[in-house]
């Protein structure tokens, strides 16, 4: 689940501390990813924007406002705002009415069919409406969907910023990878119920309190972060039920890395029911609370 602007992984990567790093810094670091990444989910089309998911049938069909329509957008929108069609090759083309001038790709008004192109593997074709409304097709393994942003929210412009968990430098643990002969592939559930088959390298081995813990990372061996989603007993109370996210630091030629749990953060669907999250798979299912990173409230909603 890569969705975080360039802002966020240059923050990340220039807040990567050393081993020797004092208290003082490194809290300071921390408290510079926690910035940005508030920062991020401020962003006008972030997922505190996310309104809509309609998941596209074969054939064409209606959308709009009108309950006469196969996908039934807010009432901002005119009762037919036009046509959307999955071909059986898996394009999608939007179809405007005969006289829109409804959406506007790239400052333009669309006056004919748009072939639609997905964000994966992107960049996907971005339609606006009205200004505030801005619409796009998705790929996931389940098939192809339109999603929907509200820019002007009550959720995003009522934002006040994530909680946290006190910065402690304990939550920083080294760990040691065991890769594989080969890659493998990891079945990871959803919350839509599916399974995905993620590239999985080996495992990240750590130790708390005395025991050896093993983490999976989701990611190819030669990208530069590798992603890990993960639960604790933390999930359901204080944190999201459905586990956090995590980037670490690609393991160095000794395979050695760290796991900073002050940087863990929350998968998109505590903030909408309309985005596609991974849950951990259950050897990323830790048997202890881990109080550190982002916590599940935000301003006055949970």
């Amino acid at each position: 689940m890569k969705s975080f602007s360039v802002l966020f992984f240059m923050v990340i990567l220039l807040t990567r501390c050393t081993n020797d790093a004092s208290t003082n810094s490194y809290s300071t670091q921390i408290q510079a990813w926690q910035e940005a990444r508030n920062t991020e989910l401020k962003d006008s089309t972030g997922w505190l924007a996310l309104e809509g998911l309609f998941w596209l049938e074969p054939g064409k069909h209606s959308f709009g406002s009108s309950k006469e329509c196969k996908y039934i957008f807010p009432k901002a929108f005119p009762a037919l705002a036009g046509y959307l069609q999955l071909n059986e090759t898996g394009e999608v083309i939007l179809y405007p009415p005969d006289t829109s001038t409804y959406f506007f790709p790239e400052g333009a008004p669309l006056k004919k069919p748009l072939l639609l192109s997905p964000d994966y593997p992107g960049p996907a074709t971005k339609l606006w409406y009205k200004e505030s409304w801005l619409l796009y097709p998705i790929a996931r393994f389940e098939g192809k969907a339109i999603r929907l942003i509200h820019t002007n929210s009550e959720q995003r412009l009522s934002f006040k910023g994530m909680e946290f968990y006190p910065i402690n430098p304990k939550w920083k643990i080294p760990a040691v990878f065991e890769a594989f002969d080969s890659i493998k592939t990891l079945p990871v559930p959803t919350v839509l119920g599916s399974k995905r088959g993620e590239p999985w390298p080996g495992n990240l081995v750590f130790e708390y309190e005395g025991e050896t813990y093993k983490l999976a990372p989701t990611s190819n061996p030669d990208d530069e972060e590798w992603f890990i989603v993960f639960g604790d007993k933390t999930n359901g109370g204080t944190t999201y039920g459905g586990g956090r996210f995590l980037y670490v630091s690609k393991p160095d030629e000794n395979g050695q890395t760290y796991l900073d749990f002050n940087k863990a953060y929350s998968p998109p669907c505590l903030f909408s029911i309309h985005a596609t999250c991974p849950l951990p798979p259950g050897i990323n299912r830790l048997p202890f609370e881990i109080h550190a990173g982002e916590q599940a409230s935000f301003g006055d909603h949970h």
